[in-house]
């Protein structure tokens, strides 16, 4: 028994090579970014004019497969008074402390992160080399890093 092997026509050549490279695309343009049950940390220090330096940090916590819980955490350490006392002495003005919470949703879509909050605009971050990047969180940009949730 013999078997003829007949040549591939061109047009289904092509066409196979064809849904080969779309479905390879799609599998890797749709690859989502899996942030449920996840925790991103950012802190940085903002100068207070008279006061020193304030410590904030941002806590981004993805509770399930579409919302989030932002926590701003804002702490400013005691600091000198701008007035001497009469003996000489200069008081110092107690620091404080202050918290509050943003929930909202979420939708990722190619390493971009849209956060809807509850009562406010959208804000966009961007997963890069394993850190969350934004631009519109604050009025400067932010850099969260991946925390270990125990």
């Amino acid at each position: 028994m013999r078997y003829k092997l007949r040549a591939m026509k061109p047009q289904n050549f092509f066409l196979i090579a064809a849904l080969i490279l779309l479905t390879s695309c799609s599998v890797m343009c749709n690859k989502k970014s899996s942030l449920k049950k996840t925790r991103w940390t950012c802190e940085y220090q903002e100068f207070i004019a008279d006061a020193g330096n304030e410590t904030v940090t941002v806590t981004l916590e993805f509770v399930s497969a579409k919302d989030y819980v932002m926590v701003v955490n804002r702490h400013l350490p005691p600091y000198p008074a701008m007035y001497m006392n009469a003996d000489g002495t200069v008081d110092t003005m107690p620091g404080h402390d202050s918290e509050y919470t943003v929930k909202g949703t979420y939708v990722s879509n190619n390493n971009v992160i849209t956060l809807t909050p509850e009562d406010g605009a959208p804000k966009t971050l961007h997963l890069e080399q394993g850190k969350l990047l934004s631009k519109d969180i604050s009025y400067q940009p932010l850099t969260f890093s991946r925390e270990d949730v125990k």
